[in-house]
């Protein structure tokens, strides 16, 4: 409780022989069953099953045994709140993880690698350079979990641009006239 089933099994047992049972399902009219029922089609709430005994006689226990619980079909939403700059030189990276509803577990995939377990703000370290994608879930208490991940991608780039080439151009013949002088150069760094 609460269940991400629209199914609920029930069992029960009486210590007098010779009884029946009767069950009601949400306040409704008490209806014969059997020592097991499973009950299918469930709608999303909160439910109440009573079981009661009828002894050989014909009458009912009056103190019906009861059990609530709520049925949730509906996986909560995951967003991102904070995210890493799209293009970095910082080698770890904070996400703040939210969801669309309360008491939600949070669990996180990086690069496609399996979800984990986390908490929010989830701080990754010591990323290595490059492209990198983190995925994100929310999974409710009664276990389900958002099948549309949240998902952030960036950029991790700690090298300087190294320059791989310079021309000076040589000085007329008649040397240096304090004019100005054009450097070509190249850097090898996309962007």
């Amino acid at each position: 409780n609460p269940s991400n089933s629209a199914s609920a099994t029930f069992a029960f047992t009486v210590n007098v022989a010779g009884c029946t049972f009767e069950r009601s399902l949400d306040g409704a009219a008490f209806v014969a069953t059997t020592t097991s029922e499973t009950l299918t089609g469930l709608s999303e709430g909160a439910h109440t099953y009573l079981v009661r005994a009828v002894g050989p006689t014909g009458v009912p226990d009056p103190a019906a045994a009861s059990y609530s619980w709520t049925v949730d079909l509906t996986p909560p939403e995951t967003s991102l709140t904070l995210t890493p700059d799209g293009l970095t030189n910082v080698n770890s990276a904070t996400f703040d993880i939210s969801a669309s509803e309360a008491g939600c577990t949070f669990e996180r995939s990086l690069d496609g690698g399996a979800f984990v377990v986390v908490t929010s703000p989830e701080t990754l370290e010591s990323l290595a350079d490059g492209p990198h994608t983190v995925q994100v879930r929310a999974r409710d208490a009664a276990g389900n979990a958002d099948p549309t991940p949240a998902s952030f991608a960036w950029i991790l780039d700690t090298v300087p641009p190294v320059i791989t080439g310079a021309v000076i151009p040589s000085p007329n013949a008649s040397g240096w006239n304090n004019g100005p002088v054009s450097v070509l150069f190249e850097a090898f760094d996309p962007g």
